[in-house]
């Protein structure tokens, strides 16, 4: 009986693995999210140095989203890192996609957010464009977040138990969060004498998630809306205890891009 039962437990093992195996090297996988991407710098020396972006296109013109907080910190040794649908990779300079070599970033003077135009010079802006979100797929009212509303949040987190480089496959990780209330004028965490609007939610962002891109589930997954981009975390620094994640709204993109309220940095 007790041979049976350890020769039963050990099929079981076995064919546990081999499931898990396959799994990971299921050639049916795909990356539902390959206009989210990760950005640091070559000589990631520390946390700082590193976050979460997103490709977008707005009237023909393609751009990468990110927190400003971040941006501040990408300079021209930058890189970006792609993880396309089909799960292969290709990391990019971000100096060698920007026009005349120059990283100028347009910040929002209020709003933690940033955009880089990426030209249409740029050899691969037609792969760019076709993973690119469009803007149309931007919450753009402000009151368009109830409370109890359900997101996903997507980025590359650098915590050491998340992190994608001590993963077999480089993909983005996914979080489910909950609006806990309405959008809000609101000190920022990196500026608290700035004032901005932003979307509280359940905790849900990490080292690393800043700029990644929080997605409504009020839709289907093909209809999907994008609410806001990480900003960061309101922590118990005594308990380290994370009370809720932040994002700033997407409306801020438009600010930005259409001059109003938009300051440029290099």
């Amino acid at each position: 009986m007790k041979a049976s039962m350890k020769l039963c437990v050990f099929l079981f093992i076995i064919s546990y693995i081999s499931v898990s195996y396959t799994d990971l090297h299921d050639e049916s996988r795909e990356n539902p999210y390959p206009f989210v991407v990760s950005i640091f710098t070559k000589n990631c020396i520390n946390n700082s140095n590193y976050g979460t972006a997103f490709i977008a296109k707005h009237n023909g013109s393609l751009f990468l989203i990110t927190a400003a907080h971040v941006a501040l910190a990408m300079k021209d040794e930058s890189v970006i890192q792609i993880c396309n649908s089909d799960l292969s990779q290709k990391t990019i300079n971000l100096i060698d996609i920007v026009k005349d070599k120059t990283i100028n970033w347009l910040v929002h003077e209020t709003a933690d957010m940033a955009i880089l135009e990426i030209p249409k010079i740029e050899a691969d802006f037609e792969m760019h464009s076709k993973h690119a979100v469009s803007s149309e797929k931007f919450i753009v009212n402000k009151y368009g977040v109830n409370i109890g509303d359900p997101f996903l949040h997507v980025s590359y987190p650098l915590a050491d138990y998340l992190s994608f480089r001590n993963a077999s496959v480089f993909t983005p990780y996914v979080f489910m969060a909950y609006s806990i209330n309405y959008i809000m004028e609101r000190p920022r965490i990196d500026s608290p004498n700035i004032i901005s609007d932003q979307i509280s939610v359940s905790p849900c962002s990490y080292q690393g998630s800043s700029g990644g891109p929080l997605i409504s589930l009020q839709c289907n997954a093909k209809d999907f809306q994008i609410v806001g981009i990480s900003h960061g975390n309101t922590s118990d620094l005594q308990f380290n205890h994370t009370f809720m994640s932040i994002f700033t709204p997407m409306y801020y993109f438009f600010d930005i891009v259409e001059g109003n309220k938009s300051v440029e940095f290099d």
